[in-house]
């Protein structure tokens, strides 16, 4: 169906994102975003078979407006597809509607320690462990949505594991803590701050900056690199990145073959996994 060709007993559905539905869209269509799982549940609430609908996205170069085609088909709804969608109609000069006014982040969001978390990842012959650190403070700094600084601490006195039976738990943690790993009674906290951050442009489902920063353990400073996933969420500023770090570079060196011989099923791998998932509150 064409943008002019609407008539006036259809009901227009806007099935992009609420945040996109905020920045604009038809005016007079109702959004029921298609990305969420209850899509199907909220239009069934709203909407009857016999109801009239037109569903678009944001042009034919994308798949949102088919998938809510296809879900709607699938619960007996008739329903077309505004061809050209979003851009169409606005590029047809036809009214537009703005609920809200979105603005970029900006400045300085402080790191909520009860929600952000970092994630660590182990491995030996044959197996692998994983566990969680608690994130101690840390922020966040924006210009105009684009992340320019950061600094992270975090409280390694709070590592821990969730693999292993409760009978052997005890036992890594307490090795994890000990001289032999991260010396915790001596060096409590590990701590990254950002020295550089570069965007990844273009249309990608992914990370969207390449970040640089320094990553201190046991007082030991050494620069990595990494992707990161960083958005606004619900009035938060959240970043997800994963990375693989060289443990024996910060004086961790039990079970590493570079400074043990003969190890034998004792040979641990001298890489460690790193998710770090953080949100920020706009201080």
């Amino acid at each position: 169906m064409k943008p002019n060709e609407i008539p006036s007993d259809v009901t227009i559905i806007d099935i992009l994102s609420d945040s996109s539905y905020a920045l604009e869209h038809i005016s007079g269509a109702r959004n029921f975003s298609v990305y969420e799982n209850a899509f199907m549940d909220k239009i069934q609430e709203a909407f009857t078979p016999d109801d009239k609908l037109v569903v678009y996205g944001l042009n034919n170069k994308t798949e949102e407006a088919q998938r809510a085609k296809y879900l709607l088909t699938q619960a007996g709804y008739e329903a077309d597809i505004l061809d050209g969608g979003l851009e169409a109609w606005k590029d047809a000069g036809l009214p537009l509607e703005y609920s809200d006014v979105l603005t970029p982040m900006v400045g300085e969001y402080k790191v909520a320690p009860e929600t952000s978390r970092v994630e660590w990842t182990g491995r030996n012959i044959g197996n692998k462990h994983t566990g969680n650190i608690k994130v101690k403070s840390g922020y966040l700094k924006f210009e105009d949505g684009v992340p320019t600084e950061g600094s992270v601490v975090i409280d390694m006195d709070t590592i821990n594991n969730v693999d292993l039976d409760p009978e052997y738990k005890p036992m890594l943690e307490g090795h994890l803590k000990s001289h032999d790993f991260f010396a915790v009674e001596k060096y409590p906290t590990a701590q990254m701050d950002v020295t550089g951050v570069e965007e990844i442009l273009g249309p990608i489902s992914g990370p969207n900056y390449r970040i640089t920063a320094d990553l201190t353990i046991k007082s030991i400073t050494n620069k990595v690199s990494f992707s990161a996933f960083v958005h606004e969420k619900e009035g938060q500023a959240v970043m997800n990145a994963h990375f693989d770090f060289d443990r024996s570079l910060w004086d961790i060196k039990y079970g590493s073959e570079r400074f043990f011989s003969r190890l034998g099923i004792h040979l641990i791998d001298d890489t460690i996994s790193l998710d770090v998932i953080l949100f920020g509150d706009k201080g």
